[in-house]
């Protein structure tokens, strides 16, 4: 091995260890072993107490840890300059171990609070991502000792990419319980208390339950990566070995976990969960480095350069920020962001706290953005035949498909965490769902294969407002899911007004959209059916008790004009204009929950 790799092998080894002191730290309660930073009550050696020493192992060992990755970054910058692989992990480990020191100290400060905790592990994982990321490309770049992986295709690497992300979700829920005190709030396993679902009112079961929901669906993803890894990818050794690794410690992982409740919680079960944890997590990042690397020569070897290679007209940085924010769709977002504010009123019964409504919004932006991004990767290839979508960033060769999903991936971590830590793990987990849900059932299944893809899909995009009610109240109750109903039933007239207009391109495309799979006139019968469900569900929302009287006033007012199109459209069939109909229903969204703001303050003077 060359010395590069040794050391980053050694220094992602000696960041777990950190990790897991790190937990142990937290499960015996030493947080405030030594209540003063750096120094522990004063001292350089600590008195000899059980938690004075274990949190002094614990800042010792990040010295240790400090120093490997400053040799690392150097070693990086001086021997691997010109390979970005190297370089750009190795300078974000070194921002991470920064960042790292700083909420080690806050954490210390606000008496481990649980958003700091919570956002200390985030960060330490971040670490190890980096780290392992910088010893992935010293084994795959260096050619005298070069791991050899055989090409693959983008869908697996895709599988892991998600796959890696809910389980940083998962992780991050459950230190969150932890930091609760809800470790022991369900006190049976599977179940919670003998349900299947969330607690049944008990907040701190609620939290708990949640983190097993986490679970089970990073379970599933896992199982599916193994699984895709056996059945299509077995003669790719390393990322064969990498997947089969995460599916190994997973369950091992799972029965830690049912330990945890088992046992009651016996400390060092519990350091020994989060260790494990951090080795699935550590199998993951390998898992998907490989697999992109491996479609990375896919593109190398010209079985996909079409649309692997961008143009190598250069561009200027307003040119390149504008080709990145077109990958997130601004108008999309604009309209899930209509839906998150007058949910965030409806839950507090008046205005929220303004930093509360702000920092919801930029979570909000950067999740749905992220999913947009990872969506123009994934469709770039039909995008290319569509004349309403070929000037987008991809197929106008304005950004590399390697960039775009990359940055699609990094502002949806960036938005989980934000609202994470800044607002709570109920609604970050939330817009994570969408995201996975848009991508995955959406995007690579759902859109290309049935003639229902909007219809089911839909349902990422109606999971906004119930971010913003669950912001606001930390729970999702029923409100929360007549506002889900409502942009549900609201997108398929809403799209299939749009897929009328540009039949021709889905055709083209070969997407089975409704007017190219069952006709125009069949479309438009589903719109006039659809608005008629829609009107009917938006006036739910004043028996269930989420909205008054002016908001049931304005609702039938904008659904008796939204029906009166869509009849109009039925019987007039070409002669009606349907983009008219299409500009309606965004109008008419956004005036519907702008009537639940104005409803709100209503009330408020009455």
């Amino acid at each position: 091995m060359t010395r590069m790799q040794r050391l980053a092998l050694a220094t992602v080894f000696v960041t777990w260890l950190l990790i897991v002191l790190g937990v142990t730290v937290r499960v015996t309660g030493s947080g405030m072993g030594c209540p003063d930073w750096p120094l522990c009550d004063g001292r350089v050696v600590p008195r000899a107490d059980k938690h004075a020493l274990i949190e002094v192992a614990h800042r010792y060992l990040a010295t240790v840890v400090s120093l490997l990755v400053l040799a690392v970054v150097v070693t990086a910058w001086r021997g691997y300059r010109r390979n970005r692989a190297v370089v750009v992990p190795a300078i974000v480990a070194g921002v991470a171990l920064l960042t790292q020191v700083a909420l080690g100290a806050i954490t210390v400060m606000t008496t481990n609070h649980p958003s700091s905790v919570t956002a200390h592990l985030a960060v330490s994982m971040i670490l190890l991502a980096s780290l392992l990321l910088v010893a992935v490309a010293a084994f795959t770049a260096d050619p005298r000792h070069r791991v050899r992986i055989a090409p693959m295709t983008e869908g697996f690497a895709l599988l892991a990419g998600a796959t890696t992300l809910a389980l940083f979700a998962l992780m991050l829920t459950g230190s969150y319980v932890t930091g609760q005190g809800a470790g022991y709030a369900c006190r049976d396993w599977p179940l919670c208390n003998g349900k299947s679902f969330l607690g049944g009112g008990d907040r701190l079961a609620d939290i708990h339950a949640l983190h097993r929901l986490a679970a089970a669906a990073a379970g599933i993803l896992v199982a599916a990566l193994v699984w895709q890894a056996f059945t299509r990818h077995r003669r790719n050794r390393p990322v064969l070995t990498a997947a089969a690794s995460a599916g190994g410690l997973f369950v091992v992982q799972v029965l830690v976990g049912a330990g945890n409740v088992w046992l009651e919680l016996d400390e060092w079960i519990r350091a020994a969960h989060l260790g494990v944890g951090a080795l699935v997590w550590s199998a993951l990042v390998v898992t998907t480095a490989l697999a992109f690397i491996a479609v990375r020569r896919t593109g190398d070897d010209g079985l996909d350069r079409d649309i692997n290679e961008a143009s190598t007209r250069p561009h200027s940085v307003r040119e390149s920020v504008s080709a990145y924010i077109g990958l997130t769709k601004p108008r999309i977002i604009e309209l899930l962001l209509v839906t998150t504010v007058p949910a965030m009123v409806l839950a507090d019964n008046g205005l929220p706290h303004p930093l509360l409504i702000l920092g919801t919004l930029i979570g909000g932006t950067l999740t749905a953005g992220g999913a947009n991004a990872i969506n123009c990767y994934i469709d770039r290839d039909i995008d290319q035949l569509m004349t309403r979508t070929r000037h987008r960033s991809l197929p106008s060769h304005r950004v590399t498909p390697e960039r775009a999903l990359v940055f699609g991936i990094a502002i949806g971590v960036l938005g989980f965490l934000e609202l994470a830590v800044l607002i709570n793990v109920l609604s970050a987990v939330l817009a994570v769902s969408a995201i996975l849900f848009y991508v995955f059932i959406y995007t690579m299944w759902l859109k290309r294969t049935t003639v229902q893809n909007i219809v089911i899909g839909g349902a990422a995009g109606a999971i906004p407002p119930m971010v913003g009610w669950a912001a606001v109240t930390g729970r999702v109750d029923l409100p929360s899911l007549v506002l889900f109903a409502i942009v549900f039933f609201w997108t398929p007239p809403h799209f299939w007004a749009l897929a009328l207009r540009y039949r021709s391109d889905y055709a083209a495309a070969k997407v089975p959209m409704l007017p190219v799979a069952r006709g125009e006139e069949e479309t438009r019968r589903q719109i006039l059916l659809y608005s008629i469900v829609l009107v009917g569900v938006t006036l739910l929302l004043y028996p269930t008790g989420g909205a008054g009287i002016v908001y049931l006033v304005v609702a039938a007012l904008l659904g008796a004009g939204l029906i009166r199109m869509a009849v109009q459209l039925f019987r007039s069939k070409d002669a009606f204009p349907v983009m008219k109909l299409f500009t309606y229903s965004i109008t008419y969204l956004a005036l519907l929950f702008g009537a639940m703001i104005l409803d709100q303050a209503a009330r408020s003077f009455v």
